[in-house]
């Protein structure tokens, strides 16, 4: 279990510049503040484990001593919650089942509500499988090949880049220690 808070004076905030379809830094006062907290549970040969991460931050706006705003999804990560069951079949042969889900959350500029994410929840698969000094992985990210908006494109205001996640994923893999 964790929980930090960071202020800062000069903090570093990214403001997007309608201008230039860009981020610019701007130095303003910023405070963030989260919680964090993992559990893990090993029965027998499973582990089962539960992962959850909140943070707020604000910063000042209007550069008037306040901090007024929220900062954007671009400075800060979505709330989430994961959940795991890690399995080991053999020696040789292990498995890990992830759902994440990013929570709901609302933006403001000096009150005004200027973004909305809605959560969207994933699921993963990963397997390994060791021989000698090979060691192969099959991944799949987004196993039920769900539709979903990305938390970067739900909480930027730039058109070209509101995109969708990335739907069902395969990756293999092949590693050889010497």
């Amino acid at each position: 279990i964790a929980y930090y808070t960071s202020e800062s004076k000069l903090g570093s905030v990214l403001i997007y510049d309608p201008g230039i379809d860009a981020y610019a830094v701007q130095r303003q006062a910023t405070r963030v503040e989260g919680f964090e907290s993992n559990l893990r549970l090993r029965l027998g040969n499973s582990h089962l484990g539960l992962g959850y991460a909140r943070a707020n931050g604000r910063y000042d706006a209007d550069i008037d001593g306040r901090l007024d705003s929220d900062l954007a999804g671009v400075n800060i990560a979505p709330n989430r919650l994961t959940a795991f069951w890690e399995q080991s079949w053999t020696p040789q042969l292990s498995t890990r089942l992830q759902a994440s889900h990013a929570f709901d959350r609302d933006f403001d500029l000096r009150g005004a509500q200027v973004a909305e994410f809605k959560g969207y929840t994933t699921v993963d698969l990963v397997a390994r499988y060791t021989l000698d000094k090979h060691a192969f992985t099959l991944g799949v990210q987004n196993l039920a090949n769900k539709q979903y908006i990305s938390y970067y494109s739900q909480t930027t205001p730039s058109n070209p880049s509101y995109f969708s996640g990335r739907g069902r994923v395969l990756t293999l893999g092949w590693q050889y220690r010497y």
